[in-house]
């Protein structure tokens, strides 16, 4: 069941919220997730400067490495 709108929400809104690309970090750590978010891919949605900062490495080093090193290294900082 997905979610119902009330007065107050327009379809803009929603669509809005839907398609936004970058969440903060206390926004993927948190449950649930923000609507549209792929739980298989939530760092992701980082910019690239928070994602250096919590991976302390780049968006393209961390997709380099391996399946099982990335899954490590998400663990602890509840992106899995």
């Amino acid at each position: 069941e997905g979610r119902k709108l009330n007065q107050r929400d327009s379809v803009i809104d929603v669509l809005n919220q839907l398609c936004r690309e970058q969440y903060s970090i206390e926004e993927l750590q948190a449950r649930p997730l923000p609507e549209g978010v792929d739980p298989s891919k939530i760092e992701s949605y980082l910019s690239n400067e928070d994602f250096q900062k919590e991976f302390r490495m780049t968006k393209d080093d961390f997709y380099a490495l391996p399946y099982w090193k990335q899954t490590n290294i998400k663990k602890p900082l509840g992106f899995f």
